[in-house]
């Protein structure tokens, strides 16, 4: 694939999976336009609720579908995954009712319940079964940059589409892309063996019983409950504020088939700030690059507040999310990974999760509330003013200020 080198073999083993993500990710066109296209029918408080239901639906549904990928295999997994987000674009597409909307997000949340895990899953299975398990890392750094290029595309689809088309067709073209994605990943065999039939309850018995004991290594680990206070309190403020900006940019006179000129923006600076990470956590250490991460992002929406031209202001929109995406996240994910032992790496990735997707629903929901009441604005000022104190738990960590690389 272009602007892409591949190692040996690696093509012709992996090139379904590049093309499928290459396609899905260039056909996602309603990133941008998703929050205004709703905010034509609906107040803020009722967008929020469906983005919370994206956020906590996949909650309740990990492990009915982690037991469907293991029982059936990774492959039948995905693809169910990809046909119900077929039709659930589709449906969105055709419907302006709350309550079904309602209901298709909730088909959102179970669509990536099916594909997370199972979708890297099938890639590595079929790398240890080829005997290219040295191509494991490989993968997840294309499929990053692959995935940005296709980014970056869906901008550009995004801007023709939402200029010349009905308002609607951004939702159409997504399913469209996912349809083609299906249909090149049908062809793709799957190394599967089928494990031992679980009974749903039992499963969840013992994920209570695993939950219980990241509980118990969370209270006896200082370094793990500052750094999840610290993500809550940057969460909860960044979620205040994230259906704010783009209805503050159409607030500005920015026509609204422009907002696509934000993906072009963030996927060109998110790659200048990720090709960067490895460089200042070397040079500076996670716990201050941590820190002054959070003071620059919190500095770019403070400044934002009282910019009033639509076109600075869409690129401190960027910035922003892409000062979270490329970096903070990053690095919040190393520091944590540097607080775990492997045993229990995986149970406090779950409840990790957990507290990020309750977190994020119920600050969303409460966001969406103030936003009808104070205006997108106000609340951008909130969120620049709240990420502030996730600083104070960094800096009790203990000393991880030393010259590491983001390895873990």
């Amino acid at each position: 694939m272009f602007l892409v080198k591949f190692e040996k073999k690696e093509w012709e083993l992996l090139w379904r999976f590049y093309l499928a993500r290459f396609i899905f990710t260039c056909f996602l066109i309603f990133i941008p336009y998703w929050v205004v296209f709703f905010k034509e029918n609906f107040s803020f408080t009722q967008v929020s609720i469906l983005l919370a239901i994206m956020f906590f639906s996949p909650l309740i549904f990990e492990i009915p579908t982690g037991i469907f990928a293991d029982l059936y295999g990774r492959k039948n997994s995905v693809i169910a995954s990809y046909a119900i987000d077929v039709v659930t674009f589709f449906l969105i597409g055709i419907t302006s009712n709350f309550y079904l909307l309602a209901l298709y997000f909730v088909f959102f949340g179970l669509a990536s319940s099916l594909e997370s895990g199972a979708g890297n899953a099938w890639v590595v299975d079929k790398l240890i079964h080829k005997k290219r398990k040295d191509l494991q890392k490989v993968y997840f750094q294309k499929n990053a940059i692959i995935s940005n290029i296709a980014f970056f595309l869906s901008g550009v689809i995004g801007l023709v589409t939402v200029r010349f088309l009905p308002f609607n067709y951004v939702w159409f073209f997504a399913s469209f892309g996912m349809f083609a994605a299906m249909l090149v990943l049908l062809r793709e065999k799957e190394d599967f063996k089928k494990t031992k039939k679980q009974k749903i309850l039992e499963v969840y018995k013992e994920f209570i019983e695993t939950f219980k004991k990241g509980v118990v290594y969370t209270k006896k680990n200082k370094d793990i409950r500052l750094l999840t206070l610290s993500m809550v309190i940057y969460i909860g403020g960044y979620s205040l504020s994230n259906i704010s900006w783009e209805p503050e940019l159409v607030n500005l006179g920015l026509p609204v088939y422009l907002l696509g000129t934000m993906i072009l923006f963030m996927s060109t600076i998110g790659y200048l700030v990720a090709s960067n990470y490895d460089k200042y956590t070397k040079k500076f250490g996670r716990k201050k690059v941590m820190i002054y991460g959070i003071l620059f992002y919190s500095a770019i929406v403070l400044i934002a507040t009282k910019i009033f031209n639509p076109f600075v202001f869409l690129f401190f929109f960027a910035l922003k999310n892409s000062t979270y995406d490329s970096f903070l996240f990053p690095v919040y994910d190393d520091l944590f990974h540097e607080s775990y032992t492997s045993k229990i790496r995986a149970t406090m990735e779950s409840i990790r999760n957990m507290v990020y997707g309750v977190g994020a629903a119920l600050m969303t929901v409460m966001g969406g509330v103030l936003n009808d009441a104070f205006g997108p604005r106000t609340m951008i000022l909130m969120t620049g003013i709240i990420v502030l104190l996730a600083i104070t738990p960094i800096q009790i960590l203990r000393a991880k200020n030393k010259k590491l690389s983001s390895a873990v």
